[in-house]
């Protein structure tokens, strides 16, 4: 599967979201146009997508970076940018994502 760019190391979130983007593009093309509009703040659970879906984004995504994701670091995740951070090498902080609106 090719993705367009060979990306061992993301510049920055732009270029880790984009990614992240490109990969679930490829891999779900029919819903493309939505997963285009995903921003750092999208809530992972929301995305309505099906954990096969999920594991092969994080296999095309440590097939691009050539190298593993942290399996215990991605189960902290709860948006893109939290994926984005692992994308770029860095750990996710707990309660880093905004907070809920309350009622």
């Amino acid at each position: 599967m090719s993705f367009g760019r060979n990306i061992t190391d993301t510049g920055g979130p732009d270029e880790a979201i984009a990614l992240i983007r490109d990969s679930l593009c490829a891999i779900v093309p029919h819903e493309a146009e939505r997963l285009r509009a995903l921003t750092p703040d999208s809530e992972i659970r929301r995305l309505g997508l099906d954990s096969l879906v999920l594991l092969e984004m994080v296999m095309a995504l440590e097939d691009r970076l050539r190298r593993p994701l942290d399996e215990r670091e991605l189960s902290k995740a709860r948006t893109l940018g939290d994926i984005a951070a692992l994308v770029r090498g860095e750990r996710i902080v707990v309660g880093s994502s905004p907070a809920a609106p309350g009622p």
